[in-house]
């Protein structure tokens, strides 16, 4: 069985920790209300990180 895509040097991609995800939201949650943007952005690109590491992964299991 094929190891993880991070656990593999033979791969392109690698989804950080879910922590460092949640750590650069709140460290930009304050400047982009500042600027304007909605909450909702922020909750979109945790979505969007999230998804694009799961097709990440399924995609290295069938290579």
């Amino acid at each position: 069985m094929p190891t993880a895509p991070c656990g593999n040097a033979n791969t392109d991609t690698c989804c950080p920790p879910r922590s460092i995800i949640e750590d650069v939201i709140e460290g930009v949650r304050e400047l982009f209300a500042e600027e304007g943007v909605e909450e909702q952005v922020l909750k979109d690109l945790k979505q969007l990180k999230a998804l694009w590491c799961f097709r990440d992964k399924i995609d290295f299991l069938f290579k």
